[in-house]
């Protein structure tokens, strides 16, 4: 409802591109209903420009579009963002001595270490309906391997193989899959045992779940550490796209065809939303414990 009062904090310019990656957010908070997103010309974008000029003049490395616009997308090594400068009255950031759980210090690789730098295996924290075909399709048209669930279907006849196979799914593109399914906690321990990413000849070039610990805990290690990275929206335009897409995706374990005789507002009344989605994830809990 337009009076719901809530609490919601934000470090975006008021128009979302070019789109920006800041290593130290610095929040501003609000209280209110939330306003919609404001219409700004060209010359208030640039002013609002918040990635630095020694970023923006890298070469773009590619490009791809989008609902907005055109993305260009640079590589910007760590050396070349400036340092942010905390204030008490600026920063409403959590507390940094905060301690991340020792999987994620020890099997992760710090997004600060350059390619070259270091080995890793690319990690896409999949978060449904946050770019996640827009993502896999770019490591696809560069000829790449994913491990997503693709390469466990029965219909492949690889699933139960006691090794790990690369294969082309389907013969008129030229991408290929692991026979293991990164998608489920169940999927995920049989790809750990076959060695999908630790064993010496693993092929694969990205791993794609949405079970961020799962896949930290148990794919990756000290020696064979990933490097993650993910894709997030607004949480009420994401759960407006889940809302129509699962009316109609019938290859999916969690299609709801009933949800085409609700108007969004009642669904949204009833549903309730996902329940922390994410936290959940983050914390290996299942996501129906609340």
């Amino acid at each position: 409802p337009g009076d719901m009062k809530l609490t919601y904090c934000y470090d975006c310019p008021k128009k979302l591109l070019p789109f920006h990656i800041t290593p130290t957010p610095q929040l501003t908070c609000a209280e209110g209903p939330l306003n919609e997103r404001e219409n700004i010309n060209d010359e208030d974008t640039k002013a609002e420009q918040t990635c630095p000029q020694s970023c923006m003049s890298q070469g773009i490395s590619w490009s791809f579009g989008s609902q907005s616009d055109t993305v260009n997308v640079r590589q910007c090594p760590a050396s070349t963002i400036p340092p942010v400068t905390r204030t008490a009255e600026t920063s409403n950031a959590p507390n940094e001595s905060i301690e991340l759980p020792k999987s994620i210090q020890s099997n992760l690789v710090d997004v600060s270490e350059g390619v070259g730098q270091t080995s890793f295996t690319p990690f896409f924290w999949h978060i449904p309906k946050c770019a996640g075909t827009a993502i896999q399709n770019l490591y696809f048209c560069m000829g790449l391997t994913l491990a997503n669930q693709v390469g466990a279907n029965p219909k492949f006849k690889h699933d139960e193989e006691t090794a790990l196979v690369e294969f082309k799914p389907w013969k008129r593109y030229d991408w290929s899959v692991i026979n293991v399914d990164t998608t489920t906690r169940a999927g995920i321990l049989r790809a750990q045992e076959l060695g999908l990413v630790s064993s010496k000849d693993s092929k694969v070039d990205l791993v794609v779940s949405g079970e961020f610990d799962s896949v930290v805990s148990h794919l990756f290690d000290k020696t064979n550490r990933g490097k993650v990275f993910a894709m997030f929206r607004h949480p009420v335009e994401r759960l407006e796209s889940l809302f129509y897409y699962l009316q109609k995706a019938n290859w999916e374990s969690t299609f709801h065809p009933e949800w085409a005789k609700s108007s969004l507002r009642d669904w949204a009344k009833t549903h309730k939303g996902e329940k922390n989605w994410m936290v959940h994830k983050l914390v290996n809990k299942d996501v129906h414990s609340l």
